[in-house]
This record gives structure tokens, sequence and C-alpha cells, in this order.
């Protein structure tokens, strides 16, 4: 019998899944939010503040994906002691952040910074069948395969994670959102709130152009 509880299978690993963290009800009112939000600020918000607020970052070319968006950030909240009982750490928020990946986007391999010492990606809605097709993420050597609504807490300043391109005969999106942490007694414990006021804060300009999500 394998007894080791979450945060064992972090502290071996570097990374621990969780599955069922959001309701079906809670999954489709996020998703429809992100896809509304999508749609509605592309087609209406000037230039100057989608590369400063919705910002297409390097990781992702072309995914519209947003820093500090109020209700991740609630989110970002919500959840927090989930994550620290599957660390075992006592954590401080640092910021969250969410993408919305169509056809032909993929995800560079990089490991994260700083204000990221603990992050999660947590799957929200996406359009596809699963049974005709997976787009996993991979997190060191691993292959994960997410539901909306199951997340991956890893090491993102120590673990490459990375996709590989999203290719579907279909119009599709697949949307996730990043929460990130810092260990409030570890190294990067300044980074809380990752540098900002206050959670939701969106005025500093530095964090929204140097991402490494």
């Amino acid at each position: 019998m394998n007894d080791l509880t979450p945060s064992d299978v972090f502290k071996e690993n570097g990374f621990v899944g969780i599955h069922g963290v959001l309701t079906k009800e809670e999954i489709n009112i996020i998703t429809n939010y992100c896809l509304i939000q999508e749609k509605t600020i592309t087609s209406e918000v000037p230039d100057y503040l989608i590369n400063r607020t919705y910002y297409n970052d390097p990781q992702s070319p072309g995914a519209f994906s947003t820093y500090g968006d109020p209700l991740m950030e609630s989110l970002l909240i919500h959840i927090q002691p989930i994550i620290e009982q599957c660390t075992g750490l006592e954590l401080y928020p640092t910021y969250s952040y969410y993408r919305v990946y169509r056809n032909g986007h993929d995800l560079f391999k990089h490991k994260d910074r700083e204000s990221c010492e603990i992050s999660v990606s947590l799957a929200l809605g996406y359009s596809y069948d699963t049974e005709k097709y997976q787009w996993p993420l991979y997190v060191g050597e691993n292959e994960i395969i997410m539901e909306p609504g199951d997340m991956v807490i890893y090491s993102g300043t120590e673990m490459f994670h990375w996709r590989d391109s999203f290719n579907i005969d279909e119009p599709a999106y697949h949307i996730q959102v990043f929460l990130h942490y810092v260990d409030a007694n570890g190294p990067y414990k300044e980074y809380k709130y990752d540098n900002r006021e206050f959670i939701g804060d969106r005025s500093r300009k530095e964090n929204l152009n140097n991402l490494s999500l």
C-alpha cells in the first residue's frame, strides 16, 4: 500500500498532481469568463493596453494571456490552503496568470522566475474531445494530462516545464491558469505579492514585461 501524502510526493519528486480541485459549475463560470475576456478585450481595448496588461508573452507567442486578473487573483487566495497542505509549506501568494491557447500555440521549455518558487498549473475548460486528442503538460521528464479542475503543483524555479504545439483538426481552445507562491520561510519570501502593493495590483508595469511563467 502506498501511504505517501501529496506533500511527501511533492518533496520527493518536485511536483504532485491533484484531481478535482474545482467543481463543474466553477469550471464553467471561469471558462466562460475567460472566453468573454478574450473576445471583448482583443476587439475593444487599444493596442497599448493589450501589450501592457493582456500580454502576448514570449513563452507562448500569440496566446491571449492576462496577469493579475481579479477573478484569478481571488482563485490564487482561495486555493492557497490546499497548496500549503499539498506542499507542507507556509506560503505567500505572488500572482496569477491565465492563457487561452488556440491552434498552433505552444509553451516554450523554461523554468520560472523567483516569484514562482511554488507554481500551480490548473486546467480550466477546453473544447476538444480527449478520446481523440490530448495535449499534455511536461514537467521534468513527466507527461501530464489534466482534466478540467485538475492541477499540478511543481517547483517552478527548479523544474523545466513546457507544452508541444497545440494542433487539432478543428477550431479549439484550451484554458489554463497559473497560480504562483513563495515559501514564507524560504529564500524568495521577499517576492510576496510579486513585489506589488497588494494582490490584484496591476500598476507595476515591470511585472507585466518580465514574465517567465
